[in-house]
């Protein structure tokens, strides 16, 4: 099989070769380590060929209904400063030098 030389550094170097099990060569840790890409078009035809049942649809629609929402996360040093303070501030437990 051809093959083809490459620069790396050190640190991924070493940490390439601490991946290695057996009589791995590099080439195979590397091929282990990162997944083949996912094959949307390949998918969309098997799922085309064997779509999922309508249980199986209501099923996963009823778990998406009831997983919490992510909440939109302010940004900047004195929102993030708000935050902990709602989050932190109770009769036991109070971050030291925020005011109430």
């Amino acid at each position: 099989m051809p093959s083809k030389n490459i620069s790396i550094d050190l640190d991924v170097y070493l940490l390439l070769r601490s991946q290695k099990k057996g009589g791995e060569s590099f080439s195979m840790v590397i091929k282990r380590l990162i997944p083949e890409p996912f094959d949307f078009k390949k998918w969309i035809e098997e799922m085309d060929a064997d779509p999922l049942s309508d249980k199986t649809i209501a099923s996963i629609e009823q778990v998406m209904d009831h997983r919490r929402r992510p909440r939109k996360i302010p940004k900047g040093p004195i929102a993030v400063l708000k935050r902990l303070r709602r989050c932190w501030v109770s009769d036991a437990n109070v971050l030291p030098g925020l005011p109430l």
